[in-house]
């Protein structure tokens, strides 16, 4: 079976990895959906193609229709093709029906996704030993607007903390169809690594994506309509996700964190694999947000088993705010409960969907943990 013969798919996913969660000012999450993992919830219409990448830097490309799907692996070649089904949770569940190549998943595979309409699509493949997140963005035609973006990393093999993990981009025209990048890249901890002014060749713009017009930099850029963007820096290099910059530290604590939250977690392990987990957070004191795991994603319930307090205040780094988050593990099933405390920087751009024709919000994070253990998050406005 050839690709072209089917419709693609974009599932998009940024797991929370292993998060226990804590508590405090607050009441608990609770559960959703009933039992069983089926869906009397209707498909979304159409059909729309994606294009993003999957730590530490394969390139994937999807289209998802109305009940369809197909993704590949630009990098590798590898390709796929199945059907899928909206769950009670609000993520979709897609089953492979078919696929090729080295390292293809068995045919019955599942993979959880969510989708952002006009904006991005997050997969996580549910039933692999892989469980690096895709991360892709929504196709666009015309060309972005110059002006400044923010991005967080997706880490590369090996990333630590002494490697750059946010910055900011200043866009601008260098001739018809080309655009030059000013590039100013962070630590963790907010420290400038340096800034790149008009790095390299003039990139491209065609079809949605930015390639560099000359030179051996294998960088893609996937933009959406709505302004958000997914880059992948080539094999083993990782990538990067963000947005314009338009969600100043005072709204970001106020307007955007009132709101409720579906997402992902991705903890990035020193081998190159990792964990995923889907999420949902949403407000719970001033300039804090409670985010809980779904023990069950296919039916909607919330592991009760610990939560996080995300806490919010303007960081060094110009767009982005800084959280500390503190964990509560009850430690179900017999185990110790316990406390931990990861940090996080985070930034919120805020998007516009012609098919749900209304603003949304969406999160961008790269944390780590005690182990100095990357992590990244990204959710969207469920509300």
């Amino acid at each position: 079976m050839k690709k072209n013969n089917l419709f693609y798919i974009l599932i998009l996913g940024l797991c929370f990895a292993s998060f226990a969660f804590i508590y405090g000012c607050g009441s608990n999450a609770t559960g959703g959906g009933g039992g069983g993992g089926g869906s009397t919830i209707q498909n979304r219409k159409g059909v729309y193609s994606y294009s993003g990448t999957q730590a530490s830097g394969d390139a994937w490309s999807w289209t998802i229709s109305t009940s369809e799907l197909i993704g590949t692996n630009e990098t590798t070649g590898m390709w796929m093709a199945g059907t899928w089904k909206t769950l009670p949770s609000g993520f979709g569940k897609a089953t492979v029906v078919t696929s090729e190549g080295a390292g293809a998943p068995q045919v019955g595979s599942k993979a959880h996704f969510l989708e952002y309409p006009d904006t991005m699509l997050l997969i996580h493949p549910s039933d692999s030993n892989d469980d690096r997140i895709m991360v892709c963005a929504a196709s666009a035609t015309l060309e972005p607007a110059t002006g400044r973006y923010v991005f967080v990393k997706i880490p590369k093999m090996n990333w630590t903390t002494a490697d750059a993990a946010l910055g900011t981009v200043d866009a601008r025209t260098a001739g018809t169809g080309k655009f030059e990048f000013d590039i100013t890249e962070y630590l963790i901890t907010g420290e400038k690594t340096g800034d790149h002014s008009g790095v390299g060749d003039p990139f491209i713009y065609l079809n949605g994506t930015f390639t560099q017009e000359a030179g051996t930099d294998p960088t893609e850029i996937f933009m959406t309509p709505s302004g958000m963007f997914i880059g992948d820096n080539g094999p083993g290099k990782g990538g990067f996700a963000g947005g314009i910059a338009n969600v100043d530290p005072y709204v970001f604590t106020t307007e955007a964190i009132s709101h409720t939250y579906k997402g992902v977690r991705f903890i990035y392990y020193p081998s190159g694999t990792g964990e995923t987990e889907p999420a949902t957070a949403s407000y719970f004191c001033p300039k804090t947000v409670k985010a809980t795991s779904y023990s069950n994603v296919d039916t909607g319930s919330i592991d009760n088993r610990g939560y996080v307090i995300i806490t919010f205040e303007a960081s060094s780094v110009p767009g982005f705010m800084q959280g500390d988050i503190t964990g509560f593990d009850t430690g179900g099933g017999g185990g110790g409960g316990g406390t931990h405390k990861e940090y996080l920087q985070c930034v919120a751009s805020k998007v516009h969907s012609d098919r749900l024709n209304k603003d949304l919000y969406l999160f961008f994070g790269i944390g780590h943990d005690d182990s100095n253990r990357a992590f990244n998050i990204l959710m969207i406005q469920s509300n």
